[in-house]
């Protein structure tokens, strides 16, 4: 398995969607409270996957490291960074291509999304939506 390192840049900024992902924790009460069990055990897996991350990307917003080796299983984290691509294509969507809708910013979004598929798929990661029933935006408080 080929060693996969980020800049700073790009640990901060998966870094931050990692957090705003987990600001949804809240919703494991919501759906044992429900009754909906399976939802909450997806959760789960989520956040469990996302906090394995941060082992790799660090806990604190600032650190001193200039790259950052993540050695968590690439299947794993394959299907993290599907979901975290997922919310950052939702955020642009929402912010930047309704507003304009042009043809060029639209390709370009598609891309971004299929690209981000596309590596799932090369690690083995079965498109489950990712997002468990009851969870309609998957992007915690955008």
């Amino acid at each position: 398995m080929a060693t996969i390192k980020l800049n700073r840049q790009q640990r901060d900024a998966i870094y931050g969607e990692v957090v705003l992902d987990l600001s949804g924790t809240g919703d494991i009460r919501v759906n044992l409270d429900s009754g909906d069990y399976e939802a909450a055990r997806e959760h789960r897996r989520r956040y469990e996957e996302d906090m394995r991350l941060l082992d790799d990307l660090g806990w604190e917003p600032e650190q001193d490291d200039g790259e950052f080796e993540i050695t968590m299983d690439h299947e794993d984290l394959a299907r993290v960074l599907r979901r975290l691509n997922r919310s950052a294509a939702d955020t642009l969507h929402i912010y930047v291509i309704e507003p304009l809708e042009g043809e060029f910013v639209t390709r370009a979004a598609t891309t971004q999304a299929a690209v981000g598929d596309a590596f799932a798929q090369m690690a083995g990661v079965e498109d489950d939506d990712e997002r468990p029933s009851g969870d309609d935006s998957g992007d915690g408080d955008r």
